[in-house]
Protein backbone atom coordinates (compact mmCIF):
# COMPACT_ATOMS: atom_id res chain seq x y z
CA UNK A 1 0.00 0.00 0.00
CA UNK A 2 1.39 3.38 -0.98
CA UNK A 3 1.99 6.02 1.66
CA UNK A 4 -0.77 8.22 0.21
CA UNK A 5 -3.21 5.31 0.54
CA UNK A 6 -2.08 4.72 4.13
CA UNK A 7 -2.80 8.36 4.97
CA UNK A 8 -6.27 8.12 3.45
CA UNK A 9 -6.99 4.89 5.37
CA UNK A 10 -5.78 6.48 8.62
CA UNK A 11 -8.15 9.40 8.07
CA UNK A 12 -11.08 7.08 7.33
CA UNK A 13 -10.30 4.89 10.32
CA UNK A 14 -10.12 7.92 12.58
CA UNK A 15 -13.37 9.34 11.22
CA UNK A 16 -15.11 5.97 11.50
CA UNK A 17 -14.25 5.68 15.20
CA UNK A 18 -15.29 9.26 15.91
CA UNK A 19 -18.55 8.98 13.94
CA UNK A 20 -19.36 5.76 15.77
CA UNK A 21 -18.63 7.22 19.22
CA UNK A 22 -19.85 10.79 18.87
CA UNK A 23 -21.84 10.91 15.65
CA UNK A 24 -21.17 12.82 12.46
CA UNK A 25 -22.64 16.04 13.78
CA UNK A 26 -20.38 16.16 16.86
CA UNK A 27 -17.17 15.33 15.00
CA UNK A 28 -15.05 18.08 13.45
CA UNK A 29 -12.43 17.90 10.72
CA UNK A 30 -9.90 19.06 13.35
CA UNK A 31 -10.73 16.04 15.54
CA UNK A 32 -10.46 13.67 12.58
CA UNK A 33 -7.02 15.08 11.72
CA UNK A 34 -5.87 14.96 15.35
CA UNK A 35 -7.03 11.36 15.88
CA UNK A 36 -5.43 10.29 12.59
CA UNK A 37 -2.20 12.05 13.61
CA UNK A 38 -2.28 14.01 10.36
CA UNK A 39 -2.29 17.66 9.46
CA UNK A 40 -5.69 19.12 8.67
CA UNK A 41 -4.34 19.91 5.18
CA UNK A 42 -3.80 16.17 4.65
CA UNK A 43 -7.44 15.52 5.47
CA UNK A 44 -8.53 18.16 2.96
CA UNK A 45 -6.11 16.79 0.37
CA UNK A 46 -8.01 13.48 0.39
CA UNK A 47 -11.53 14.73 1.13
CA UNK A 48 -13.20 18.02 0.23
CA UNK A 49 -15.48 17.87 3.24
CA UNK A 50 -16.59 15.88 6.24
CA UNK A 51 -19.57 14.77 4.15
CA UNK A 52 -17.16 13.24 1.60
CA UNK A 53 -15.54 11.26 4.41
CA UNK A 54 -18.95 10.05 5.52
CA UNK A 55 -19.83 9.13 1.92
CA UNK A 56 -16.68 7.00 1.64
CA UNK A 57 -17.37 5.25 4.95
CA UNK A 58 -21.01 4.55 4.14
CA UNK A 59 -20.12 3.49 0.58
CA UNK A 60 -17.79 0.88 2.05
CA UNK A 61 -20.47 -0.31 4.46
CA UNK A 62 -23.03 -0.63 1.65
CA UNK A 63 -20.49 -2.29 -0.68
CA UNK A 64 -19.84 -4.92 2.01
CA UNK A 65 -23.58 -5.50 2.47
CA UNK A 66 -24.21 -5.75 -1.26
CA UNK A 67 -21.22 -8.03 -1.88
CA UNK A 68 -22.38 -10.49 0.77
CA UNK A 69 -25.99 -10.40 -0.44
CA UNK A 70 -24.84 -10.85 -4.05
CA UNK A 71 -23.01 -14.01 -2.98
CA UNK A 72 -26.30 -15.37 -1.64
CA UNK A 73 -28.20 -14.31 -4.77
CA UNK A 74 -25.68 -16.02 -7.05
CA UNK A 75 -25.65 -19.29 -5.09
CA UNK A 76 -27.17 -21.76 -7.52
CA UNK A 77 -26.85 -24.71 -5.15
CA UNK A 78 -30.22 -24.14 -3.50
CA UNK A 79 -33.80 -23.47 -4.58
CA UNK A 80 -35.17 -19.92 -4.79
CA UNK A 81 -37.11 -20.26 -1.53
CA UNK A 82 -34.01 -21.26 0.42
CA UNK A 83 -32.03 -18.53 -1.31
CA UNK A 84 -34.63 -15.89 -0.39
CA UNK A 85 -34.68 -17.10 3.22
CA UNK A 86 -30.88 -16.84 3.41
CA UNK A 87 -31.00 -13.41 1.76
CA UNK A 88 -33.64 -12.01 4.13
CA UNK A 89 -31.88 -13.41 7.21
CA UNK A 90 -28.49 -12.05 6.16
CA UNK A 91 -29.92 -8.72 5.00
CA UNK A 92 -31.18 -7.54 8.37
CA UNK A 93 -28.02 -8.68 10.18
CA UNK A 94 -25.73 -6.97 7.66
CA UNK A 95 -27.65 -3.71 7.88
CA UNK A 96 -27.62 -3.82 11.67
CA UNK A 97 -23.89 -4.65 11.75
CA UNK A 98 -23.08 -1.57 9.65
CA UNK A 99 -22.18 0.65 12.57
CA UNK A 100 -22.44 4.09 10.98
CA UNK A 101 -25.52 3.35 8.86
CA UNK A 102 -27.41 1.66 11.70
CA UNK A 103 -26.56 4.54 14.05
CA UNK A 104 -28.71 6.81 11.90
CA UNK A 105 -31.35 4.24 11.08
CA UNK A 106 -31.99 3.83 14.79
CA UNK A 107 -32.40 7.59 15.24
CA UNK A 108 -35.67 9.38 14.61
CA UNK A 109 -35.37 11.10 11.22
CA UNK A 110 -35.74 14.52 12.86
CA UNK A 111 -32.32 13.97 14.47
CA UNK A 112 -30.46 12.97 11.31
CA UNK A 113 -28.42 15.92 9.96
CA UNK A 114 -29.41 16.87 6.39
CA UNK A 115 -25.94 16.13 4.98
CA UNK A 116 -26.08 12.64 6.54
CA UNK A 117 -29.59 12.04 5.19
CA UNK A 118 -28.42 13.11 1.72
CA UNK A 119 -25.62 10.53 1.67
CA UNK A 120 -27.79 7.78 3.16
CA UNK A 121 -30.58 8.41 0.67
CA UNK A 122 -28.12 8.32 -2.23
CA UNK A 123 -26.56 5.01 -1.17
CA UNK A 124 -29.80 3.46 0.01
CA UNK A 125 -31.35 4.29 -3.38
CA UNK A 126 -28.71 2.18 -5.12
CA UNK A 127 -29.23 -0.66 -2.63
CA UNK A 128 -33.03 -0.48 -3.04
CA UNK A 129 -32.74 -0.52 -6.83
CA UNK A 130 -30.66 -3.72 -6.82
CA UNK A 131 -32.96 -5.31 -4.29
CA UNK A 132 -36.04 -4.37 -6.31
CA UNK A 133 -34.58 -6.13 -9.36
CA UNK A 134 -33.85 -9.24 -7.30
CA UNK A 135 -37.35 -9.39 -5.82
CA UNK A 136 -38.88 -8.90 -9.29
CA UNK A 137 -36.79 -11.78 -10.63
CA UNK A 138 -37.87 -14.02 -7.75
CA UNK A 139 -41.51 -13.16 -8.37
CA UNK A 140 -41.22 -13.90 -12.10
CA UNK A 141 -39.51 -17.23 -11.32
CA UNK A 142 -42.28 -18.01 -8.82
CA UNK A 143 -44.97 -17.26 -11.40
CA UNK A 144 -43.21 -19.42 -14.03
CA UNK A 145 -42.87 -22.34 -11.62
CA UNK A 146 -46.47 -22.04 -10.39
CA UNK A 147 -45.55 -21.13 -6.82
CA UNK A 148 -46.95 -17.61 -7.20
CA UNK A 149 -50.31 -16.92 -8.87
CA UNK A 150 -50.00 -15.41 -12.36
CA UNK A 151 -52.13 -12.40 -11.34
CA UNK A 152 -49.33 -11.15 -9.07
CA UNK A 153 -47.54 -8.18 -10.60
CA UNK A 154 -43.75 -8.54 -10.07
CA UNK A 155 -43.21 -4.77 -9.79
CA UNK A 156 -45.96 -4.35 -7.20
CA UNK A 157 -44.74 -7.47 -5.37
CA UNK A 158 -41.20 -6.01 -5.22
CA UNK A 159 -42.36 -2.63 -3.92
CA UNK A 160 -44.58 -4.21 -1.29
CA UNK A 161 -41.78 -6.44 -0.07
CA UNK A 162 -39.38 -3.49 0.12
CA UNK A 163 -41.85 -1.33 2.04
CA UNK A 164 -42.47 -4.19 4.48
CA UNK A 165 -38.76 -4.79 4.99
CA UNK A 166 -38.02 -1.10 5.55
CA UNK A 167 -40.74 -0.94 8.19
CA UNK A 168 -39.27 -3.99 9.90
CA UNK A 169 -35.80 -2.41 9.80
CA UNK A 170 -37.07 0.62 11.70
CA UNK A 171 -38.81 -1.57 14.25
CA UNK A 172 -35.74 -3.75 14.72
CA UNK A 173 -33.22 -0.93 14.95
CA UNK A 174 -35.25 1.32 17.21
CA UNK A 175 -36.40 -1.40 19.58
CA UNK A 176 -34.87 -2.08 22.94
CA UNK A 177 -35.62 -5.80 22.49
CA UNK A 178 -33.81 -6.61 19.25
CA UNK A 179 -33.40 -10.34 19.99
CA UNK A 180 -37.14 -10.96 20.42
CA UNK A 181 -37.96 -9.04 17.25
CA UNK A 182 -35.18 -10.88 15.37
CA UNK A 183 -36.55 -14.27 16.45
CA UNK A 184 -40.05 -13.28 15.35
CA UNK A 185 -38.68 -11.96 12.05
CA UNK A 186 -36.87 -15.26 11.43
CA UNK A 187 -40.05 -17.22 12.23
CA UNK A 188 -42.06 -14.97 9.92
CA UNK A 189 -39.57 -15.55 7.08
CA UNK A 190 -39.76 -19.31 7.65
CA UNK A 191 -43.57 -19.20 7.56
CA UNK A 192 -43.70 -17.08 4.39
CA UNK A 193 -41.14 -19.18 2.51
CA UNK A 194 -42.73 -22.48 3.53
CA UNK A 195 -46.27 -21.36 2.69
Amino acid sequence: MKNIDKVKEAILSSAYGLFERHGYEKTSMDEIARHAHKAKASVYYHFKSKQDILREILTREFDTIMDKLNQIKSDGSCDRGSQLKAYLSARIKLLRDSKIYSRYLSSPSAYVPPEVAEVINELRGKFDSEEYSYFSLLCRDGIESGIIAPVVNPEVFSRMLQVTLKGLELLMFQSEDYETIKETYEAMIEYIIRN
